[in-house]
Formats: C-alpha cells, sequence, structure tokens
C-alpha cells in the first residue's frame, strides 16, 4: 500500500539522515584526531626548543670558564713579571755587591 511505501521511505531518509550525522561526527573526530597530532608536534618543537636553551646556557657555563681561564691566565703572566723584576731585583743587589767600586764611588 501507499501508506506502508510512505513510512518505508520515511524510515529511509531518517536513516540517510543518521548515516550523515554519524559520518559527520566521524569526520569532527578526524579533526579533533589531526589538532592532538599537531599538539604533538607543537611539544615536540617546545621539547627542541628547551633542549636548545639547555645547549645555550652550556655554552654560556663555558663561556665563563674561558674567561676564568683568561684570569688564570692573566694572573700567570703578572707572577711571571713579579718574578722577572725578582730576577731583577736579585741581580741588581748581587752586582751591586760585586762591585767595589761602585759601592765605594757611588756610580751607576
Amino acid at each position: 500500500t501507499r501508506q506502508e511505501t510512505y513510512r518505508g521511505q520515511e524510515t529511509y531518509r531518517k536513516i540517510l539522515t543518521q548515516t550523515g550525522d554519524l559520518q559527520e561526527k566521524i569526520n569532527q573526530t578526524g579533526d579533533l584526531q589531526e589538532n592532538i597530532n599537531h599538539t604533538g608536534d607543537l611539544q615536540e618543537k617546545l621539547n627542541q626548543t628547551g633542549d636548545l636553551q639547555g645547549k645555550i646556557n652550556q655554552t654560556g657555563d663555558l663561556q665563563e670558564n674561558i674567561n676564568q681561564t683568561g684570569d688564570v691566565q692573566e694572573k700567570i703572566n703578572h707572577t711571571g713579571d713579579l718574578q722577572e723584576k725578582l730576577n731583577q731585583t736579585e741581580t741588581g743587589d748581587l752586582q751591586e755587591n760585586t762591585n767595589p767600586d761602585r759601592r765605594l764611588t757611588g756610580k751607576y
């Protein structure tokens, strides 16, 4: 009968509508998964940025060590200068003590 045919068509339309709704939800789920993947990518980039910051900090520490090494080298150089002055002083004193003419005349 016509009424049965109409009910059948109405049921078929409802099924199609529900199927379309489900397909839309499936698509939205795919979009959400894509967003989750993108978030994971951003997290990975954030982690890499943190790794780079760590390396920058280590580079700063190395620079500080280099600066401290330079300070030590400067102190070594200064110690060498002091040693040279000490050597000159000792040599001068010995020269003065071993040269009686200088002591007597006061001429240097």
